[in-house]
């Protein structure tokens, strides 16, 4: 895997860091950065110490282990030079770790602990609806992960096919708040979205989200009628 090479800021002055999870080559490695673990290796998320998600990127890209780390963009002023990326979820980096990788990076100093993750396919799928929804362009803000909540599908607009959670009493004023969770963290990623925007992609067990979901669906079929 080639690494990517860091990027300085422009003529412009602008400080935005090149994204650092690296690209595989499609010749080399015609492999998506979340793909399944090789057989001898596991996904892991290394807790790093605080600040240290990039150092532990960069070694990763150097000794060619697969990793992503989410980066959002964050503005400390009004001209461009103040905008800069910064860790989604501070202090985790996911990485697909063989057994020879583990202590090269531990010995960078960086990291407190190594947790593995034997059964990766549910922590890379929601990853994968992460890093959709980063690339979008939207503006997602961390918090707690959604324990309950419709599970939704993004239809229309920069964020379709993106799946979520929506919590119950979301439907305000035609808005809704749209949860990413990463599940092993116990935290999300959420967005707010038009709320006729998604789609129901199962229905709900629970009485109170039920009666929700048909209200939801009364207002979704008022904005896009259905052809006859």
């Amino acid at each position: 895997m080639t690494p990517v090479p860091q990027v300085s800021a422009d003529s412009a002055g602008r400080a935005v860091q090149a994204a650092i999870e690296p690209q595989a080559d499609p010749a080399a490695a015609p492999t998506d950065v979340l793909d399944p673990p090789a057989a001898d290796e596991c996904w892991s998320a290394l807790y790093t110490r605080s600040r240290r998600e990039k150092q532990v990127a960069r070694a990763c890209s150097q000794l060619g282990i697969r990793y992503y780390l989410p980066l959002r963009e964050h503005r400390t002023g009004t001209v461009r030079s103040d905008l800069y990326e910064v860790p989604l979820f501070p202090s985790y980096v996911f990485a697909s770790l063989a057994s020879f990788a583990r202590v090269p990076l531990l010995e960078t100093g960086a990291i407190v602990r190594v947790i593995s993750v034997p059964h990766p396919r549910p922590l890379l799928e929601e990853l994968r609806q992460i890093r959709a929804a980063l690339a979008s362009g939207a503006d997602l803000v961390t918090g707690r992960a959604l324990e309950r909540g419709m599970r939704v599908r993004v239809i229309y607009g920069p964020l379709a096919g993106i799946e979520g959670l929506v919590a119950s009493r979301w439907f305000r004023r035609g808005r809704a708040r749209l949860v990413l969770n990463v599940t092993l963290l116990g935290r999300g990623a959420a967005v707010e979205i038009d709320a006729r925007d998604v789609e129901l992609c199962e229905l709900p067990d629970d009485s109170v989200i039920e009666a929700e979901a048909a209200e939801f669906e009364a207002a979704r079929a008022h904005r896009h009628p259905v052809a006859t």
